[in-house]
């Protein structure tokens, strides 16, 4: 996750001056970011923990989504066998098996057409014609 501090914030990380509810917000911020578990929509975090997955699975989809990422690419089959339930809960996230196929993207004119999952133009992963949006 990605936070911006506005400069009375990013000086308080220095001199600690902040009012003291405010200097622990920070501190509890800063300890989350470090060990990684900042969450970002809880409403949604919540929801797919009670889809079944794991709390740290919960956490990377959670995140792929608050990213407007299109596609969750896994091998994970807590995910895949999930597949149906996370699409309905978050539509425009799509669980992708890694297998080596083409995933889908509208923005790259560069690439041949597909109709593969509906979108107008494809990435192939990897190879020297690998191409990222």
């Amino acid at each position: 996750m990605r936070v911006y501090y506005d400069n009375v914030i990013a000086s308080a990380l220095v001199t600690g001056d902040l009012k003291p509810a405010e200097q622990t917000a920070l501190s509890e911020i800063e300890a989350a970011l470090a060990r990684g578990i900042i969450i970002v929509d809880e409403a949604l975090f919540l929801d797919l923990k009670a889809l079944g997955l794991k709390e740290a699975d919960a956490r990377h989809f959670m995140y792929a989504a608050s990213n407007q990422c299109d596609r969750f690419l896994t091998l994970d089959p807590d995910f895949i066998d999930r597949r149906v339930a996370l699409q309905q809960r978050c539509p425009s996230l799509q669980v992708v098996r890694l297998s080596g196929r083409t995933i889908c993207c509208p923005y790259n004119s560069a690439m041949p057409e597909s109709s593969e999952c509906g979108a107008t133009r494809n990435v192939r992963l990897g190879g020297e014609n690998g191409r990222r949006c």
